[in-house]
């Protein structure tokens, strides 16, 4: 396709004249430079190149280059476009006739051309032949440029008529404004003005060429020449106000530049804004009365746009919200509000546009620090067309008057439903009204006493000077308040707390009565039950421990005045522990009761039977001979002796009893009990189900037991304790596969020390429980260091004791140690005693399960000594059984305790746990185990307790044991 019929107009009849001239001339051509209507009248021009390297080249470049005067033209174009003003084709015009001129110059110099070649062909016939190829290819080219100004000569018709046009519409345009315009040119002569300049301003006909000077234009005008020179010398267009007298004008200056960037003219435009300033004037002092108007208005108005954005807030919703202007406009709700708010609000919006009505709302809006009730109106805002363009609401805070209604509304639903009965009556003191609590107290309804004075309720137990100082209190105070007993409709006589208070007008006039009253006959009972459970046990009724003391101390000052003899019997029940946990703390206490009935009935009435709590009872025998205390004791004994029958079971208990006389062996209250309380902890030492008399030397006991206490605690302030730790060694291979950490202490004065001494003493005393978080922090900083020492320690077994089981929380608190240690549960092993099993089982089956749960292993100590079911050792996650001493000692010799041993190992097998055998101490011992399949042993055989540096040698050697098993 020719490449003509493919690019712009302006350029299809450029494209052949400009490649004809640079295929002649061999050398770059360009062409004019057009402006182009598609592309915003910009300035281009056409530049073609030559392609190849022979003389005559027949490839061209064509290349479309961008004026640099372009962007000035345009800016020109868009200032007159916008002052109403048209650019002329004068230019256009002018450069279409240079262009036919050089093409008729060009066809002229074709035309030498010829010519030339016409004297060349005569002179060169030989080259005749040659050259006529040639010839008919110019004949061709001159054929396309007729053509091309035919085609010229056609568009500039075209282009002359449709600037005629223009030229005409633009005239009418410009003559039909209705304000001044005038165009001068650069020196400021007139070139034009419109019908409206020359009637405003009464320009003669002649005007058109005429200075500005010379123009009688108004007096608001005399200095615009400057502002003319100014627009044209800056190239820049200017806009100001003049006020002239009343009226009001707006003037423009706009230069026009050519594409060259030079002056061509400038456009004075003058409008009348006279109008418009009043009528903006007075939309101003609306829109302020409207502002302050709102602004004063105790509702908080706002407007929103449909999409949910704020135009316009009010001070009052300023206030309310807590939020300025400047931070509402142009946000929506979920830009400013909480989640639930912003729903609510956009939500009621919606409700608004869809119903295209005013709708009202009392709604609660839940802030950081507050709650606020808004009675809210929100009606929609049409434009011209009758669409929503907006929602106002007005919301006005509600949150007082709310509050008052929910509190009327309480106080209403507080009458009718309060506890107390309220009667509310005249001046005179006859009934108005009553609540549903004087009809459940008083029996009678409110048809029965409304008009009645209350005085029907008296029950005759007060006499007139009770109610004449009733009357006198209402009358000097405004009220009386006290106890009082009244009658009930079926006559019942009950006592009640009443209230009366006076209701005055605001001239201390009485007008109400207001009564309140409560049934108090529980509270009386209460009070009595009270003061009985302060000196009495709730479960058995007999006196506390607060009632034991005063009577004892009473006993002991009469017998010290009377000279007599007094006993202090302090009894506790054996297995009364084992039988609670196992059965129930409900067949607990009925034991407790059948035990305080026996007890009754082996003390006298002049006695005092206390019980201290738990299974501690204490009697107080007064006046009384050594032998009858020891027949009441012995009776005592017997009687609680024989068996109980609760819920078709028979239980057994029995009684230990310690006994101290006054005064030889104590002359006050605290010491007898101490030393009948020392008495009785002998009687349990000695085999329990029996009496013991307090003696001298149980006082040195006693000193012991304090000694070893307070030894105790010192050592734990002071870190004094140790740990040893005993190898366990596997059977078969010699190995030792673990070790049992033994608590060890010094006293510096008692020496060392045996845990058996101790460890009980711990116990009864509460110090079990940090000794044992002390052993596990030794074990577990034990074990850090010899792991940083590069040794691999085996699985280290730490003893428990049944207290510390009974602490919910122990679990708990070793995985919190083995956290803070870093050290792997794995390596730490639980030994606990058969007898701590039967403890709480469903607690310490929980607390056995978790240390299965951290990896831990739980071993059984002294196994076969103790009284654990098979039942629980299956259900309980129990990995190992250890076999007590007691059996390993004879169990080369003893056919019993072999047969136990076995009975042992077989039924650890059949469990799926390990066996380890204590206190190995021969050779013979160590053949019989291993012949009957236990899997470990520790003893001294191999190893007696060994410090901390002493076991990390053995476990260092490659843990080998010193010594070889026997073989088989």
């Amino acid at each position: 396709m020719n490449l003509a019929q493919l690019i712009v107009p302006e350029f299809s009849n450029e494209i052949l004249t400009t490649m004809h001239r640079a295929r002649r001339r061999q050398a770059s051509s360009y062409s004019r430079k057009r402006r182009i209507a598609s592309l915003d009248k910009q300035v281009w021009r056409l530049a073609v190149h030559p392609v190849g390297q022979q003389a005559e080249a027949d490839t061209f470049l064509v290349v479309f280059e961008r004026s640099a005067q372009s962007d000035a033209a345009n800016a020109v174009r868009e200032a007159e476009s916008q002052d109403g003003s048209e650019v002329f084709p004068d230019d256009e015009l002018a450069s279409t006739r240079e262009h036919l001129q050089t093409l008729m110059e060009e066809m002229a110099a074709s035309n030498e051309e010829m010519q030339a070649l016409n004297e060349e062909v005569q002179a060169a016939n030989e080259e005749l032949q040659a050259s006529n190829e040639e010839l008919e290819a110019s004949n061709e080219e001159l054929q396309a440029t007729n053509e091309e100004l035919v085609s010229v000569n056609e568009e500039s018709l075209i282009k002359s008529a449709e600037l005629s046009a223009i030229n005409s519409d633009f005239e009418g345009v410009y003559n039909t404004i209705d304000f001044p315009i005038m165009v001068f040119d650069p020196e400021l002569f007139l070139k034009r003005a419109n019908g409206a300049a020359v009637k405003t301003y009464d320009l003669p006909l002649s005007a058109s060429g005429m200075h500005i000077g010379r123009l009688k234009l108004p007096a608001f005008l005399d200095n615009i020449d400057k502002s003319l020179t100014a627009a044209l010398t800056e190239q820049r267009k200017e806009s100001f106000q003049i006020t002239f007298g009343k009226r009001t004008f707006q003037v423009f200056v706009t230069p026009s530049m050519s594409l060259t960037g030079t002056p061509l003219s400038v456009v004075l435009v003058v409008v009348d804004h006279t109008d418009l300033v009043e009528a903006q004037e007075q939309i101003r002092e609306s829109q302020e009365r409207l502002l302050s108007i709102m602004n004063h208005s105790t509702s908080a108005v706002s407007l929103k746009d449909a999409a949910g954005r704020y135009e316009f807030i009010n001070m009052r919703f300023e206030e309310l919200f807590g939020i300025t202007a400047e931070q509402v406009i142009g946000k929506t709700d979920q830009q400013l509000f909480s989640r639930d708010i912003a729903q609510l609000l956009r939500s009621r919006d919606l409700e608004v546009m869809g119903q295209l009505s005013a709708i009202q709302h009392l709604e609660e809006m839940v802030f950081p620090t507050s709650k606020v009730w808004l009675d809210s109106v929100r009606f929609p805002i049409f434009d011209s067309n009758g669409v929503v363009r907006a929602v106002c609401s007005q919301s006005t805070d509600v949150t007082m008057k709310h509050h008052a209604e929910e509190q009327l509304r309480l106080a209403a639903k507080v009458f009718d439903r309060a506890g107390e009965a309220i009667t509310i009556t005249d001046s005179s003191g006859n009934i108005i009204t009553v609540n549903d609590s004087f009809f459940r107290i008083t029996g009678y309804s409110h048809q029965e006493v409304i008009g009645k004075n209350p005085r029907f309720l008296q029950s005759g137990k007060h006499g007139k000077d009770f109610y004449d100082a009733m009357w006198r209190s209402l009358i000097e105070q405004g009220c009386w308040q006290g106890e009082i007993f009244n009658r009930r409709k079926n006559g019942e006589i009950y006592p009640e707390w009443l209230t009366v208070n006076s209701v005055r007008d605001e001239n201390g006039s009485v007008v109400n009565y207001v009564a309140i009253f409560s049934d108090i006959s529980a509270i009386k009972s209460s009070q009595r039950r009270i003061e009985f459970l302060a000196t009495h046990d709730e479960l058995t009724g007999i006196p506390n421990r607060s009632l034991l003391m005063d009577r004892l101390k009473h006993a002991v000052a009469q017998a010290k005045r009377q000279k007599t003899k007094l006993a202090v019997l302090f009894i506790d029940l054996d297995n009364f522990k084992v039988i609670n946990d196992s059965l129930g703390h409900d067949v607990g206490d009925q034991l407790l009761k059948q035990a305080t009935e026996r007890l009754k009935h082996c003390v006298r009435d002049s006695d005092t039977l206390a019980r201290l709590g738990g299974d501690e009872f204490v009697a107080v025998l007064t006046d009384v001979s050594l032998e009858k205390v020891n027949s009441v004791a012995s009776r005592i004994v017997d009687f609680l002796g024989a068996s109980f029958s609760i819920n078709d079971k028979s239980l057994f208990v029995s009684a230990s009893m310690g006994i101290s006389v006054f005064p030889d062996d104590g002359e006050d209250s605290l010491t007898l009990l101490k030393h009948a309380d020392t008495a009785m902890y002998r009687a349990k030492e000695r085999g329990r189900n029996q009496y013991q008399f307090f003696a001298d030397e149980m006082k040195v006991i006693a000193l012991q037991r304090l000694t070893l206490e307070t030894g105790l605690r010192l050592a734990l302030e002071t870190n004094s304790f140790r740990m040893c730790y005993q190898p366990q060694v596997d059977i078969h291979t010699g190995e030792v596969v673990g070790a049992e950490a033994l608590l060890r202490w010094r006293d510096p004065n008692l020496g060392e020390v045996s845990p058996a001494h101790f460890i009980p003493i711990a116990e009864s005393c509460g110090l079990i429980g940090a000794i044992g978080e002390t052993v596990f922090t030794m074990v577990l900083e034990q074990i850090a260091y010899w792991r940083d020492k590069g040794l691999t320690v085996p699985r280290i077994a730490i003893n428990v004791s049944a207290h510390q089981l009974r602490d919910a929380g122990f679990a708990a608190k070793v995985g919190s140690w083995l956290d803070n240690s870093g050290i792997s549960s794995e390596l730490i092993g639980i030994e606990l005693t058969e007898s701590a099993l039967m403890e709480r089982i469903d607690m310490v089956k929980e607390m056995l399960t978790s240390f299965d749960g951290m990896g831990m292993k739980v071993s059984i100590d002294d196994f076969g000594t103790g009284y654990s079911s098979l039942s629980y050792l299956k259900k309980l996650p129990i990995h190992e059984l250890k076999i007590d001493r007691s059996f390993v000692d004879g169990i080369a010799l003893e056919r019993d305790d072999r047969s136990i041993a076995k009975a042992i190992i077989d039924m650890s097998r059949a469990l799926g746990m390990r066996v380890v055998a204590e206190g190995v101490e021969s050779e013979d011992q160590l053949g019989v185990l291993k012949e009957e399949g236990c899997d470990m042993v520790q003893g001294y055989l191999f190893h007696r307790p060994l410090s901390p540096e002493a076991f990390a040698k053995v476990i260092e050697s490659g843990g080998k044991s010193s010594r070889k098993p026997p073989k088989r």
